[in-house]
Protein backbone atom coordinates (compact mmCIF):
# COMPACT_ATOMS: atom_id res chain seq x y z
CA UNK A 1 0.00 0.00 0.00
CA UNK A 2 2.53 2.81 0.98
CA UNK A 3 4.93 1.78 -2.56
CA UNK A 4 1.47 2.27 -3.93
CA UNK A 5 0.54 5.81 -2.59
CA UNK A 6 4.03 7.42 -2.89
CA UNK A 7 5.64 5.86 -6.38
CA UNK A 8 5.23 8.50 -9.15
CA UNK A 9 2.77 7.35 -11.72
CA UNK A 10 6.17 7.05 -14.31
CA UNK A 11 7.87 4.53 -12.20
CA UNK A 12 8.94 1.33 -13.70
CA UNK A 13 6.01 -1.52 -13.38
CA UNK A 14 4.02 1.42 -11.13
CA UNK A 15 0.92 -0.62 -11.62
CA UNK A 16 1.92 -3.66 -9.93
CA UNK A 17 2.12 -2.18 -6.56
CA UNK A 18 -1.94 -0.74 -7.26
CA UNK A 19 -2.79 -3.73 -8.58
CA UNK A 20 -1.40 -5.83 -5.61
CA UNK A 21 -4.09 -3.42 -3.32
CA UNK A 22 -6.69 -4.53 -5.27
CA UNK A 23 -5.54 -8.55 -5.00
CA UNK A 24 -4.91 -8.26 -1.43
CA UNK A 25 -8.32 -6.74 -0.93
CA UNK A 26 -9.79 -9.48 -2.69
CA UNK A 27 -8.46 -12.11 -1.12
CA UNK A 28 -10.05 -11.22 2.19
CA UNK A 29 -13.02 -10.64 0.46
CA UNK A 30 -12.86 -13.98 -1.55
CA UNK A 31 -12.39 -15.47 1.97
CA UNK A 32 -15.47 -14.19 3.63
CA UNK A 33 -17.49 -17.42 3.38
CA UNK A 34 -15.14 -19.66 5.11
CA UNK A 35 -14.21 -17.55 7.67
CA UNK A 36 -18.08 -16.37 8.81
CA UNK A 37 -18.55 -20.41 8.84
CA UNK A 38 -16.18 -20.59 11.28
CA UNK A 39 -17.21 -17.57 13.29
CA UNK A 40 -20.52 -16.47 12.20
CA UNK A 41 -21.17 -13.17 11.34
CA UNK A 42 -21.41 -10.81 14.64
CA UNK A 43 -18.11 -10.24 15.09
CA UNK A 44 -16.89 -8.76 11.89
CA UNK A 45 -13.56 -10.08 10.12
CA UNK A 46 -10.47 -10.74 12.30
CA UNK A 47 -7.25 -11.03 10.22
CA UNK A 48 -5.84 -14.15 12.16
CA UNK A 49 -2.28 -14.71 12.94
CA UNK A 50 -0.27 -17.93 11.08
CA UNK A 51 -1.05 -20.27 14.10
CA UNK A 52 -4.93 -19.41 12.84
CA UNK A 53 -6.24 -19.07 16.36
CA UNK A 54 -5.77 -15.55 17.41
CA UNK A 55 -6.12 -11.41 16.39
CA UNK A 56 -2.67 -10.06 17.75
CA UNK A 57 -4.52 -6.76 18.27
CA UNK A 58 -1.14 -4.56 18.10
CA UNK A 59 -0.64 -6.15 14.10
CA UNK A 60 -4.16 -5.75 13.58
CA UNK A 61 -3.76 -1.75 13.96
CA UNK A 62 -1.52 -1.71 11.38
CA UNK A 63 -4.24 -2.88 8.55
CA UNK A 64 -6.17 0.49 9.44
CA UNK A 65 -3.62 2.28 8.07
CA UNK A 66 -2.97 0.76 4.83
CA UNK A 67 -7.11 0.32 4.46
CA UNK A 68 -7.39 4.02 4.67
CA UNK A 69 -4.73 5.55 2.54
CA UNK A 70 -6.22 2.70 -0.31
CA UNK A 71 -9.79 4.77 0.85
CA UNK A 72 -8.33 8.30 0.49
CA UNK A 73 -6.73 7.36 -2.61
CA UNK A 74 -9.18 5.45 -4.35
CA UNK A 75 -7.64 2.06 -4.52
CA UNK A 76 -8.66 -1.41 -3.64
CA UNK A 77 -10.86 -2.22 -6.41
CA UNK A 78 -15.09 -2.82 -5.54
CA UNK A 79 -14.28 -4.98 -2.68
CA UNK A 80 -13.17 -2.21 -0.64
CA UNK A 81 -16.13 -0.87 1.27
CA UNK A 82 -17.26 -4.27 2.26
CA UNK A 83 -13.39 -5.18 3.75
CA UNK A 84 -13.47 -1.74 5.77
CA UNK A 85 -16.82 -2.10 6.75
CA UNK A 86 -16.13 -5.77 8.25
CA UNK A 87 -12.61 -5.19 10.52
CA UNK A 88 -14.17 -2.17 11.52
CA UNK A 89 -17.46 -4.31 12.96
CA UNK A 90 -14.71 -6.23 14.79
CA UNK A 91 -12.40 -3.56 16.18
CA UNK A 92 -15.55 -1.32 16.88
CA UNK A 93 -17.10 -4.04 18.41
CA UNK A 94 -15.10 -5.45 20.63
CA UNK A 95 -14.73 -2.26 22.13
CA UNK A 96 -18.70 -1.09 22.55
CA UNK A 97 -19.92 -4.67 23.42
CA UNK A 98 -20.71 -5.45 27.34
CA UNK A 99 -19.73 -8.89 26.44
CA UNK A 100 -16.02 -8.60 26.35
CA UNK A 101 -13.53 -6.44 28.71
CA UNK A 102 -12.49 -3.57 26.76
CA UNK A 103 -9.65 -3.02 28.44
CA UNK A 104 -8.50 -5.95 26.37
CA UNK A 105 -8.75 -4.10 23.37
CA UNK A 106 -7.53 -0.93 24.71
CA UNK A 107 -3.98 -2.53 25.31
CA UNK A 108 -4.01 -4.24 22.23
CA UNK A 109 -3.69 -7.75 23.65
CA UNK A 110 -4.80 -11.17 21.08
CA UNK A 111 -7.87 -11.75 21.22
CA UNK A 112 -8.31 -15.67 20.87
CA UNK A 113 -10.89 -17.14 18.42
CA UNK A 114 -10.15 -20.99 18.83
CA UNK A 115 -9.46 -22.73 21.65
CA UNK A 116 -7.07 -25.36 21.69
CA UNK A 117 -9.81 -28.01 21.89
CA UNK A 118 -10.51 -26.47 18.78
CA UNK A 119 -13.38 -24.45 19.68
CA UNK A 120 -14.20 -21.46 17.71
CA UNK A 121 -16.46 -18.15 19.29
CA UNK A 122 -18.63 -17.11 17.45
CA UNK A 123 -20.11 -13.54 19.49
CA UNK A 124 -18.08 -11.51 22.23
CA UNK A 125 -19.42 -13.51 25.43
CA UNK A 126 -17.84 -16.78 23.92
CA UNK A 127 -14.47 -15.09 23.29
CA UNK A 128 -14.61 -13.92 26.82
CA UNK A 129 -15.70 -17.69 27.80
CA UNK A 130 -13.00 -19.18 26.20
CA UNK A 131 -11.08 -17.11 29.17
CA UNK A 132 -12.76 -17.62 31.59
CA UNK A 133 -12.74 -21.58 30.75
CA UNK A 134 -9.34 -21.74 30.49
CA UNK A 135 -9.25 -23.74 27.71
CA UNK A 136 -6.00 -22.70 26.18
CA UNK A 137 -3.44 -24.93 27.96
CA UNK A 138 -0.32 -22.84 28.34
CA UNK A 139 -1.79 -20.07 25.86
CA UNK A 140 1.18 -17.23 26.58
CA UNK A 141 -1.01 -14.67 27.85
CA UNK A 142 -3.86 -15.73 27.56
CA UNK A 143 -5.37 -13.86 30.70
CA UNK A 144 -7.94 -11.10 30.21
CA UNK A 145 -6.76 -6.94 31.10
CA UNK A 146 -8.29 -6.46 34.37
CA UNK A 147 -10.28 -3.57 34.67
CA UNK A 148 -7.60 -2.14 37.27
CA UNK A 149 -4.67 -2.57 34.15
CA UNK A 150 -2.77 -4.38 37.21
CA UNK A 151 -1.62 -7.07 34.45
CA UNK A 152 -1.54 -8.03 30.86
CA UNK A 153 -1.19 -4.45 30.01
CA UNK A 154 0.95 -3.27 26.23
CA UNK A 155 2.67 -0.04 25.60
CA UNK A 156 1.85 3.12 24.97
CA UNK A 157 2.59 2.82 20.95
CA UNK A 158 -0.12 -0.48 20.99
CA UNK A 159 -2.52 1.61 22.58
CA UNK A 160 -2.29 4.78 20.39
CA UNK A 161 -2.41 2.92 17.72
CA UNK A 162 -6.10 1.03 18.53
CA UNK A 163 -7.08 5.20 18.92
CA UNK A 164 -5.48 6.06 15.92
CA UNK A 165 -7.52 3.25 13.67
CA UNK A 166 -10.50 4.46 15.41
CA UNK A 167 -9.69 7.83 14.30
CA UNK A 168 -9.04 7.18 10.50
CA UNK A 169 -12.31 4.95 10.30
CA UNK A 170 -14.47 7.89 11.63
CA UNK A 171 -13.36 10.18 9.22
CA UNK A 172 -12.53 7.76 6.28
CA UNK A 173 -14.84 4.55 6.89
CA UNK A 174 -16.83 3.86 3.64
CA UNK A 175 -20.10 4.07 5.13
CA UNK A 176 -22.14 6.06 7.70
CA UNK A 177 -22.70 3.59 10.18
CA UNK A 178 -19.00 2.01 10.31
CA UNK A 179 -18.32 5.83 10.91
CA UNK A 180 -20.77 6.62 13.55
CA UNK A 181 -19.14 2.85 15.34
CA UNK A 182 -15.82 4.23 15.05
CA UNK A 183 -16.77 7.36 16.41
CA UNK A 184 -18.40 6.10 19.24
CA UNK A 185 -15.72 3.75 20.56
CA UNK A 186 -13.03 6.19 19.74
CA UNK A 187 -14.43 8.84 22.42
CA UNK A 188 -15.51 6.02 24.83
CA UNK A 189 -11.97 4.71 25.11
CA UNK A 190 -10.50 7.94 24.86
CA UNK A 191 -12.93 9.25 27.90
CA UNK A 192 -11.13 6.50 30.14
CA UNK A 193 -8.41 7.91 32.70
CA UNK A 194 -4.96 6.44 33.50
CA UNK A 195 -5.04 4.41 36.74
CA UNK A 196 -2.83 2.20 38.60
CA UNK A 197 1.01 1.86 39.14
CA UNK A 198 1.17 1.88 35.17
CA UNK A 199 -1.00 4.62 34.42
CA UNK A 200 -2.89 2.95 32.22
CA UNK A 201 -4.43 3.55 29.51
CA UNK A 202 -1.40 5.72 28.20
CA UNK A 203 -3.66 8.50 26.65
CA UNK A 204 -1.42 11.45 26.68
CA UNK A 205 0.05 12.28 23.67
CA UNK A 206 3.71 12.11 25.89
CA UNK A 207 2.72 8.69 26.43
CA UNK A 208 2.08 7.93 23.11
CA UNK A 209 5.50 6.39 22.22
CA UNK A 210 7.73 2.94 23.37
CA UNK A 211 9.49 1.18 21.16
CA UNK A 212 7.63 1.50 17.77
CA UNK A 213 8.26 5.81 18.32
CA UNK A 214 8.84 5.97 14.62
CA UNK A 215 5.74 3.96 13.79
CA UNK A 216 2.02 5.76 12.78
CA UNK A 217 0.65 8.49 14.92
CA UNK A 218 -1.29 9.84 12.08
CA UNK A 219 -4.87 11.36 12.36
CA UNK A 220 -7.27 12.78 10.50
CA UNK A 221 -6.98 16.35 10.46
CA UNK A 222 -9.58 17.60 11.95
CA UNK A 223 -8.64 16.03 15.14
CA UNK A 224 -6.00 16.67 17.74
CA UNK A 225 -4.97 14.11 20.40
CA UNK A 226 -4.69 17.58 23.52
CA UNK A 227 -7.38 17.61 26.08
CA UNK A 228 -6.69 21.64 27.20
CA UNK A 229 -9.19 23.35 24.80
CA UNK A 230 -12.49 23.13 23.76
CA UNK A 231 -13.66 20.89 20.47
CA UNK A 232 -15.29 22.90 17.65
CA UNK A 233 -18.47 21.96 16.07
CA UNK A 234 -18.80 23.61 12.40
CA UNK A 235 -21.88 25.79 11.73
CA UNK A 236 -23.54 24.94 8.43
CA UNK A 237 -24.10 20.96 8.70
CA UNK A 238 -26.81 19.18 7.34
CA UNK A 239 -28.58 15.62 7.80
CA UNK A 240 -31.81 13.80 6.52
CA UNK A 241 -33.76 10.89 8.00
CA UNK A 242 -37.40 8.96 6.84
CA UNK A 243 -40.38 10.04 8.66
CA UNK A 244 -40.96 6.57 9.04
CA UNK A 245 -37.24 5.41 9.97
CA UNK A 246 -37.13 3.31 12.92
CA UNK A 247 -35.63 3.02 16.55
CA UNK A 248 -31.93 3.57 16.43
CA UNK A 249 -31.84 4.68 13.08
CA UNK A 250 -28.32 6.40 11.95
CA UNK A 251 -29.78 10.38 10.41
CA UNK A 252 -26.06 11.31 10.56
CA UNK A 253 -22.92 11.97 12.99
CA UNK A 254 -21.96 15.38 13.74
CA UNK A 255 -18.62 16.55 12.72
CA UNK A 256 -16.19 18.34 15.52
CA UNK A 257 -12.30 19.67 15.02
CA UNK A 258 -9.76 20.36 17.59
CA UNK A 259 -9.92 18.02 20.79
CA UNK A 260 -11.39 14.77 20.42
CA UNK A 261 -14.78 14.63 22.43
CA UNK A 262 -14.57 12.89 26.17
CA UNK A 263 -17.16 12.20 28.51
CA UNK A 264 -17.16 13.09 31.92
CA UNK A 265 -17.04 9.53 33.63
CA UNK A 266 -13.95 8.63 34.98
CA UNK A 267 -13.35 4.96 33.84
CA UNK A 268 -15.46 1.73 32.94
CA UNK A 269 -19.37 1.71 31.22
CA UNK A 270 -19.56 5.75 32.19
CA UNK A 271 -22.57 7.89 31.03
CA UNK A 272 -22.63 8.73 27.40
CA UNK A 273 -22.31 12.76 27.53
CA UNK A 274 -19.55 13.73 25.27
CA UNK A 275 -22.57 15.34 23.29
CA UNK A 276 -25.28 16.51 24.47
CA UNK A 277 -28.63 17.68 22.73
CA UNK A 278 -29.47 21.43 23.96
CA UNK A 279 -32.81 21.31 22.26
CA UNK A 280 -35.17 20.04 19.14
CA UNK A 281 -38.53 19.46 18.44
CA UNK A 282 -41.72 18.22 20.72
CA UNK A 283 -41.70 14.76 21.83
CA UNK A 284 -37.66 14.32 22.13
CA UNK A 285 -37.53 12.27 18.49
CA UNK A 286 -34.01 12.19 18.72
CA UNK A 287 -30.88 11.49 21.11
CA UNK A 288 -27.20 11.66 20.11
CA UNK A 289 -24.19 9.31 21.50
CA UNK A 290 -20.77 9.71 23.02
CA UNK A 291 -19.40 9.48 19.53
CA UNK A 292 -21.92 12.56 17.94
CA UNK A 293 -24.08 10.14 16.22
CA UNK A 294 -27.64 11.50 15.74
CA UNK A 295 -30.17 8.76 16.22
CA UNK A 296 -34.13 8.05 16.26
CA UNK A 297 -35.34 7.76 20.01
CA UNK A 298 -38.78 8.27 19.31
CA UNK A 299 -40.07 7.05 16.24
CA UNK A 300 -43.68 8.19 17.29
CA UNK A 301 -43.03 12.04 17.75
CA UNK A 302 -40.64 11.74 14.29
CA UNK A 303 -43.88 10.86 12.25
CA UNK A 304 -45.95 13.11 13.84
CA UNK A 305 -43.77 15.72 11.80
CA UNK A 306 -44.22 17.54 8.95
CA UNK A 307 -42.01 16.93 6.46
CA UNK A 308 -39.38 19.72 5.79
CA UNK A 309 -36.58 20.57 7.68
CA UNK A 310 -36.01 21.15 11.74
CA UNK A 311 -33.62 22.30 13.52
CA UNK A 312 -31.00 20.09 16.54
CA UNK A 313 -28.65 22.08 18.65
CA UNK A 314 -25.52 20.19 20.14
CA UNK A 315 -22.66 20.85 21.79
CA UNK A 316 -19.97 18.71 22.64
CA UNK A 317 -17.18 18.51 25.55
CA UNK A 318 -13.41 17.11 26.42
CA UNK A 319 -12.58 16.92 29.98
CA UNK A 320 -8.32 17.77 30.62
CA UNK A 321 -7.70 14.84 33.23
CA UNK A 322 -5.29 12.18 32.85
CA UNK A 323 -5.64 10.07 35.95
CA UNK A 324 -9.06 8.75 37.88
CA UNK A 325 -7.66 10.90 40.81
CA UNK A 326 -6.17 14.09 39.30
CA UNK A 327 -7.85 17.62 38.97
CA UNK A 328 -10.42 17.77 36.10
CA UNK A 329 -10.94 20.66 34.12
CA UNK A 330 -13.92 20.43 31.27
CA UNK A 331 -13.95 22.43 28.41
CA UNK A 332 -17.41 22.88 26.44
CA UNK A 333 -17.66 23.61 22.69
CA UNK A 334 -20.00 25.94 20.76
CA UNK A 335 -24.02 25.56 20.58
CA UNK A 336 -24.23 24.37 16.91
CA UNK A 337 -27.64 24.25 15.03
CA UNK A 338 -27.83 20.21 12.99
CA UNK A 339 -30.41 20.70 10.04
CA UNK A 340 -32.21 17.78 10.02
CA UNK A 341 -34.47 17.27 6.71
CA UNK A 342 -37.35 15.05 7.44
CA UNK A 343 -37.55 13.54 3.78
CA UNK A 344 -40.26 10.79 2.82
CA UNK A 345 -40.36 8.36 -0.20
CA UNK A 346 -43.10 8.43 -2.96
CA UNK A 347 -45.42 5.03 -2.73
CA UNK A 348 -44.48 2.57 -5.09
CA UNK A 349 -47.09 -0.34 -6.74
CA UNK A 350 -45.06 -2.80 -7.98
CA UNK A 351 -45.92 -4.47 -11.31
CA UNK A 352 -48.91 -1.95 -11.89
CA UNK A 353 -49.71 -4.20 -15.08
CA UNK A 354 -50.05 -7.50 -13.48
CA UNK A 355 -53.42 -9.49 -14.07
CA UNK A 356 -54.90 -11.41 -11.86
CA UNK A 357 -57.48 -14.34 -12.67
CA UNK A 358 -60.91 -14.57 -11.36
CA UNK A 359 -62.60 -17.75 -11.02
CA UNK A 360 -66.44 -18.52 -11.88
CA UNK A 361 -68.77 -18.23 -8.92
CA UNK A 362 -65.48 -16.79 -6.10
CA UNK A 363 -66.85 -15.97 -2.71
CA UNK A 364 -66.93 -12.58 -1.09
CA UNK A 365 -63.54 -12.57 0.72
CA UNK A 366 -62.13 -15.07 -1.57
CA UNK A 367 -58.38 -12.95 -2.30
CA UNK A 368 -57.91 -12.30 -5.94
CA UNK A 369 -53.90 -11.28 -5.77
CA UNK A 370 -51.34 -8.96 -3.83
CA UNK A 371 -49.99 -5.77 -4.40
CA UNK A 372 -46.69 -5.02 -3.06
CA UNK A 373 -46.39 -1.37 -2.07
CA UNK A 374 -43.45 0.33 -0.96
CA UNK A 375 -42.85 4.06 0.01
CA UNK A 376 -42.84 5.81 3.75
CA UNK A 377 -46.14 5.12 5.63
CA UNK A 378 -48.71 5.92 6.55
CA UNK A 379 -49.98 4.89 2.94
CA UNK A 380 -53.69 5.69 1.91
CA UNK A 381 -54.67 3.00 -0.30
CA UNK A 382 -57.66 3.64 -2.41
CA UNK A 383 -60.00 3.09 -5.72
CA UNK A 384 -58.79 4.94 -8.58
CA UNK A 385 -60.64 3.66 -11.86
CA UNK A 386 -62.99 1.02 -12.33
CA UNK A 387 -66.95 1.12 -13.03
CA UNK A 388 -69.10 1.37 -9.91
CA UNK A 389 -70.28 -2.49 -10.26
CA UNK A 390 -66.39 -3.29 -9.93
CA UNK A 391 -66.41 -6.64 -7.09
CA UNK A 392 -62.93 -5.77 -5.86
CA UNK A 393 -61.89 -3.74 -3.10
CA UNK A 394 -58.87 -3.60 -1.37
CA UNK A 395 -58.52 -5.08 2.17
CA UNK A 396 -57.91 -2.41 4.64
CA UNK A 397 -57.63 1.24 4.19
CA UNK A 398 -53.67 1.77 4.71
CA UNK A 399 -50.83 0.03 3.91
CA UNK A 400 -47.54 -0.20 6.13
CA UNK A 401 -43.46 0.29 4.36
CA UNK A 402 -43.12 -2.61 2.28
CA UNK A 403 -45.91 -4.57 2.40
CA UNK A 404 -48.45 -6.61 0.29
CA UNK A 405 -52.06 -5.96 0.41
CA UNK A 406 -54.45 -8.43 -0.77
CA UNK A 407 -56.99 -7.64 -3.46
CA UNK A 408 -60.75 -9.21 -2.49
CA UNK A 409 -64.48 -9.90 -3.75
CA UNK A 410 -66.51 -7.26 -2.68
CA UNK A 411 -69.50 -8.94 -4.13
CA UNK A 412 -70.15 -12.13 -6.05
CA UNK A 413 -69.09 -13.52 -9.68
CA UNK A 414 -71.62 -15.34 -11.09
CA UNK A 415 -71.93 -16.88 -14.51
CA UNK A 416 -68.99 -14.60 -15.88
Amino acid sequence: MDAAAILPDNYPNRLMFTRSVEAWVASVYDIRTEVQSYIGTQLGMPMLHATGNHVPQFMYSFIFFGLFTAVRLGLGGPHLPWVVREFGKFRAGSILTEDFPFQHIAMGRDVVLRASNGTWARTWSEVRDHYTQQVFQQWPGGDLTPPDYSSNTGEGDWQRNVLVGLALMAQYGTDDETRAQAADALVFLRSQRAQGVGNHPRYRPEDFFGSFFQLNSVIAERFIWRTDSAPVIPAGQTMSVLLDAPQGALVGLVQTTGPIPRNTGLSGRMPEDAFEIVSQPAGNPFRITQGGAIRVANPAALQALPMGPVSVQVRCRTVNQWRIDSPATEYMSNTATITVNLTAIAPLIADPGQVFPVGNNSAVGAEVGQLTITGTQPITVTHHRGRPEQPLRDQQHRAHYGCSRPVRMNRPVCGR
